[in-house]
């Protein structure tokens, strides 16, 4: 990868896709909608945005429980996918190529969500207080934005806090190794993934920038949420040391 490149730009296409993006999981995934619904207290009829929508899991979902859906994402051949996704479901959902620091709406939304750590991806605490920036300029007066991520408090405590190695085989022939680092300074998640597909090697790198509750906190704060609440998942328990997941809600 050039390392002028973001690494977002390029690794969600091909490999991601055939190698390393969630596997389909129908009650996972109307699970996590429903705790969205729940914990955010949606209506059917209200609008909801999903930023780094991906392959539209949420999307689908939640346009399945009757809320108007628009999707964004900044890679067209992961709306491709969600669109298909969307079509073979027989929902209505609105999908968007674009930059989350550069969303194209204004005071639109009842709410906006950040699923599966999609959020930190960017070079610095600056670039991702855009995102949140752009979220809140998106809100109708009320409105609230969901981020829901690794609880980066929790990461260091697991006995492979240093370090892990995963394979996964893809097929004959296909194989991906994943090496995965936490690291403390700045705090961010670091994967490398190498793919051996038939006889091929490629390699890619994720880099995520680890925020705690009070970062985020601070972070909604500033770009104009007036209120901010931190829980261990989307089911609204209490947040710990220990909870896997962490969802920050900042309203508006």
């Amino acid at each position: 990868m050039d390392e002028r490149t973001p690494w977002y730009r390029d690794f969600f296409l091909g490999d991601y896709r055939g190698f390393w993006h969630p596997q389909d999981d129908p009650e996972r995934d109307a699970r996590e909608a429903e705790g969205v619904i729940a914990l955010l207290a949606l209506q059917p009829g209200q609008k909801v945005l999903d930023l780094c929508c991906g392959q539209g899991r949420h999307c689908v979902e939640l346009a399945r429980r009757g809320l108007a859906v628009t999707g964004l994402d900044l890679s067209e051949s992961l709306l491709d996918e969600a669109r298909k996704r969307t079509a073979d479901a027989g929902v209505d959902v609105r999908y968007v190529q674009a930059d989350m620091r550069e969303i194209p709406f204004e005071a639109e939304f009842d709410a906006v969500i950040s699923m599966f750590t999609a959020f930190g991806y960017l070079e610095s605490d600056e670039e991702d207080l855009k995102v949140l920036q752009a979220a809140a300029r998106a809100l109708k007066p009320g409105g609230a934005l969901l981020v829901d991520v690794s609880n980066p408090e929790c990461l260091p405590r697991r006995p492979n806090a240093r370090g892990f190695r995963e394979w996964r085989e893809a097929g004959p022939q296909r194989f991906l190794l994943a090496e995965h680092r936490f690291l403390l300074h700045p705090r961010r998640w670091q994967i490398r993934v190498i793919v051996l597909d038939r006889g091929e090697q490629r390699e890619h790198e994720m880099r995520l920038r680890a925020y705690s509750a009070d970062d985020l906190d601070r972070m909604m704060r500033d770009a104009g949420f007036a209120q901010v609440e931190a829980y261990g998942g989307l089911d609204g328990s209490e947040l710990t040391v220990d909870s896997p997941r962490m969802v920050v809600v900042g309203r508006l």
